[in-house]
C-alpha cells in the first residue's frame, strides 16, 4: 500500500469555538465526561475519543497568514503495556502516526500498520514490551499537515500525561508516509517533549526550519532505498541536519520501496533503539551502530514462518493484492479444493476485534461501469462478517452463514462505477461475528475475487 501526499489539505468539522484551551479524553463507546474514573487503567488496547480547542493557522488565497481559535476532535487508540499500574513508576510512550490510508473514525485502520498493528499479531512482543501508544486517527479530510492538527496532537499528548503514568524523558514520535511528514511536522511544533523521532518514509519538510528547531532531539530516518522522491528527500534532510550539528542519521534499506515500515515496527530492536534515548541526556554510547540500525530490516521478527507461507500462498491466489492481519488459527491458507469448490483461500481473522483484510489499488477506468465480483463461503459450523471498504468509505456490510448462503457459498457483486476516471483503494474485510458470540469458526472462504469493467 502507498501513501502519497496530497497537495491540498482539506479540513471539515471545525466548529469554532470561544473557550480556548479545553482538551478531554474518553472512551469511545461512552458518553461520560473526560477524566476520572472513565479512564481505562487495564493492560491492552482501549478505544478512546478526544476533545481540544486550539489556535490555527490558515493560508489565505492572498497569502497571508490567519489565526483562529479551532475545536478539533478524532478518535485515538491508547495501548497500556502488560505490567502497566498507576501505582508504579512510569512508563516510556510513543506517539504513532498512520498514513493516508488509515484514516476514518472507527480506529480499525490502525491495526494495520505500526506498533499496535504487531502488538496484535504478536502476542509474544507485548510480553517485553514496556511502552504506552497512543495512535491519533484523523477523521474525515483531516491529515496531519491540516491546520490545527499537529497543535491538537502535541494537546492530546499532554493531555495523556496528565491522565497516565508517562516518563516524560522518555516520549517518542513515529509515522509512516503521511504521518512521517506528520512526525517531522509535530516534533518541530513540541520538540522539547521528545527524546527521539523517527519518521518512516517521508517526504523532506522545511529542512532550514527543521535544523532550527530539532536541537536536542535525536532523529532516526528510515527509507527505502528504492524509494524515488522520498529517498533522496531523506537522505538530505539526514544530511542538512547534521551539518547543523542535530543527532540525526538516515537508514536507506536495500531493495525496500515505499512500504519500508513493515521491516521496522514488527522487531523488538526497532523499540529497543528508542530507549537508548532519554531527553536532556546524550545518547547512550551502547546505542546501534548505523550497519546495525539495516540488519534490523532483516531480524526475523515473531511468527515469520506463517507470514511468509501465508503471503506467498495469498499471491498465487490473488497476485496484485495485499493481505494483513490473517490469524493462524483454523489452518487459513491456499486449498486445492473445499467445499466443492477449487482453488480456494482461507482467511481467519486475527482477533475477536481485529479482521482479516485483503486490499488493492484497482483501477476504475472513466466512460465504464466498475464492479467487484465475490464469492465467498462460510465453515458448515461457522459464520462471518463480510464488509467492503473503498476509499475509506463501507459500502457493504453483510453477514456470511447458513441464512444468506446456499450450499455454503453466496455471489456478491458491488458496483464501483460511482469511483469512475479514478484509482480507489478497495478493502475487504473478513470479521468475526459478534452478534453470534465466540463461534470457533469466524474463517472466511474466497473462491472469487476480481475487478472487472463492462
Amino acid at each position: 500500500m502507498r501513501h502519497f501526499p496530497l497537495l491540498v489539505a482539506v479540513l471539515i468539522a471545525v466548529i469554532l469555538s470561544p473557550a480556548p484551551g479545553l482538551a478531554q479524553s474518553r472512551r469511545l463507546d461512552t458518553n461520560a465526561g473526560g477524566g476520572g474514573a472513565d479512564l481505562p487503567t487495564t493492560p491492552g488496547h482501549h478505544k478512546m475519543f478526544f476533545s481540544t480547542t486550539v489556535q490555527a493557522r490558515f493560508r489565505e488565497q492572498d497569502g497571508k497568514i490567519r489565526q483562529d481559535q479551532i475545536k478539533l476532535e478524532f478518535a485515538y487508540l491508547l495501548y497500556l503495556p502488560k505490567d502497566y499500574d498507576p501505582a508504579k513508576s512510569s512508563c516510556p510512550m510513543i506517539v504513532f502516526l498512520h498514513g493516508a490510508g488509515e484514516g476514518g473514525t472507527d480506529l480499525g485502520a490502525i491495526f494495520a500498520h505500526g506498533p499496535s498493528a504487531e502488538l496484535e499479531r504478536a502476542k509474544a512482543l507485548q510480553e517485553s514490551f514496556p511502552f504506552i501508544v497512543v495512535s491519533p486517527q484523523c477523521g474525515p479530510g483531516q491529515r496531519w499537515d491540516s491546520p490545527g492538527m499537529k497543535e491538537a496532537v502535541v494537546s492530546l499528548l499532554d493531555d495523556v500525561q496528565k491522565n497516565y503514568r508517562v516518563d516524560k524523558t522518555r516520549i517518542y514520535l513515529t509515522g509512516l508516509s503521511m504521518g512521517g511528514k506528520g512526525t517531522w511536522l509535530i516534533g518541530m511544533q513540541a520538540p522539547e517533549k521528545f527524546a527521539a523521532i523517527v519518521p518512516i518514509s517521508a517526504v523532506d519538510v522545511e529542512i532550514q526550519q527543521a535544523a532550527a528547531r530539532l536541537r536536542g532531539v535525536s532523529v532516526w530516518i528510515i527509507v527505502g532505498a528504492d524509494d524515488g522522491g522520498f529517498t533522496e528527500g531523506s537522505r538530505t534532510m539526514a544530511a542538512t541536519l547534521k551539518s547543523k550539528g542535530i543527532d540525526a542519521q538516515a537508514t536507506a534499506v536495500p531493495n525496500s520501496g515505499h512500504d519500508t515500515w513493515g521491516r521496522y515496527y514488527p522487531k523488538p530492536r526497532f523499540y529497543n533503539y528508542l530507549l537508548f534515548h532519554r531527553k536532556g541526556m546524550p545518547p547512550d554510547r551502547q546505542r546501534y551502530s548505523g550497519e546495525e540500525l539495516v540488519k534490523i530490516s532483516t531480524d526475523p521478527g515473531f511468527n515469520r514462518e506463517f507470514l511468509q507461507r501465508i503471503t506467498d500462498e495469498f499471491h498465487k491466489f490473488l497476485p496484485w493484492w495485499g493481505i494483513l492481519n490473517c490469524g493462524d488459527a483454523n489452518d487459513p491458507g491456499l486449498k486445492d479444493e473445499l467445499a466443492g469448490k477449487k482453488n480456494v483461500f482461507v482467511t481467519n481473522p486475527l482477533s475477536a476485534d481485529t479482521p482479516c483484510m485483503l486490499q488493492i489499488t484497482a483501477e476504475a477506468p472513466a466512460g465504464k461501469k466498475t464492479f467487484l465480483n465475490l464469492t465467498v463461503g462460510h465453515h458448515p459450523e461457522g459464520q462471518w462478517i463480510l464488509q467492503v471498504r473503498v476509499d475509506n468509505r463501507i459500502i457493504k456490510t453483510m453477514p456470511i452463514n447458513k441464512t444468506t448462503t446456499k450450499d455454503g457459498w453466496v455471489d456478491v457483486d458491488v458496483d464501483l462505477t460511482a469511483w469512475a476516471g479514478k484509482s480507489p483503494r478497495i478493502e475487504l474485510f473478513n470479521r468475526a461475528n459478534e452478534q453470534a458470540g465466540k463461534t470457533q469458526h469466524p474463517e472466511a472462504y474466497w473462491a472469487k475475487v476480481e475487478v472487472t469493467q463492462k
